[in-house]
């Protein structure tokens, strides 16, 4: 399992959302500046919630003391699976974000909070696989996943940095290995920004 304190696996966030006190969504996202959690729209309006936090390279085992950053403000898309959180203080880690597909045969890499320790507990795991098909905003890989996964970097690491290229959305039904993810183009990393934008203007509202 990768090590959470090191590079790309640092800027994976674990998101939690609690109602009441009780934990009702967990997701996951990363950092796309080093105060802004990028991750699936989804994550944030699936269910009523009161409270959220965000634990970057969190791992229940070999990383249990990181303490969760409180989210500032959050906005997200009206048409794409994306949304942002911004963050209470800056972290370390960031991916870049958008940029040309790797090579179909170098693949991609997914990493996410959807697969616990046999207790419950959470962890980051990952998957490599292949990019099977790109259209407009639509990218699809062939990396498995589960719930919890929604919100996931799908990347590359490229001379040590990571390199986002799309945000993992959705499982296909029947086929855990055939996903799909927004895929950030130049018009969806420019649609970010400005969602980035908006919820610093708005914090508080």
């Amino acid at each position: 399992m990768p090590d959470p304190a090191d590079t790309p696996w640092r800027g994976v966030a674990l998101l939690n959302f609690f109602r009441g006190g009780s934990l009702v969504m967990v997701g996951t996202g990363f950092l796309c500046e080093p105060d802004v959690i990028l991750t699936a729209r989804h994550n944030l309006t699936s269910v009523p919630y009161d409270a959220g936090g965000v634990w970057l390279g969190y791992d229940a085992r070999t990383n249990g003391a990181v303490q969760p950053t409180g989210i500032k403000a959050f906005a997200y898309h009206r048409e794409l699976d994306i949304g942002v959180l911004v963050l209470w203080k800056a972290m370390p880690g960031v991916f870049t974000i958008g940029g040309a597909l790797p090579p179909a045969h170098a693949g991609v890499t997914l990493a996410g909070y959807s697969m616990p320790y046999s207790d419950g507990a959470a962890r980051c795991s990952f998957g490599v696989g292949a990019v099977r098909a790109e259209a407009g905003t639509s990218l699809g890989y062939a990396v498995s996943t589960r719930e919890g996964d929604s919100g996931a970097p799908v990347f590359t690491v490229e001379g040590g940095a990571p390199r986002a290229v799309a945000v993992h959305a959705e499982a296909a039904k029947g086929d855990p290995s055939a996903n799909t993810g927004v895929r950030l183009t130049a018009q969806v990393v420019a649609d970010v920004a400005t969602l980035i934008e908006w919820a610093r203007a708005h914090v508080g509202g």
